[in-house]
């Protein structure tokens, strides 16, 4: 909420009494330690999904999409983008 705020007046969108009051109010409802709501955050899957396309259906090997993505460590590599084998592949389109 804060973020958003100091955003809005970044952008000149709201005057800086407005951004004041705003912060006013943030503070009094507890929100500028603790926002309203909580947002799980977000596993991104498509480039995922796209790399275990290319490994299961392309053939291509773990090590040629490591040097295509410029990793050095192909354990990082792994840990980072392939996908485990339990879970579904699907293909985004």
């Amino acid at each position: 909420m804060a973020a958003l705020i100091k955003r809005a007046a970044d952008l000149d969108r709201i005057s800086q009494r407005h951004y004041q009051t705003l912060f006013a109010e943030l503070s009094r409802s507890g929100w500028r330690t603790r926002e309203p709501i909580q947002i799980e955050p977000e596993h991104p899957t498509v480039l995922r999904d796209a790399i275990g396309v290319h490994l299961r259906d392309h053939q291509i090997g773990q090590e040629e999409l490591k040097r295509t993505a410029f990793l050095v460590d192909t354990d990082e590599f792994v840990r980072t983008f392939v996908p485990a084998t339990d879970q579904p592949f699907r293909v985004v389109g």
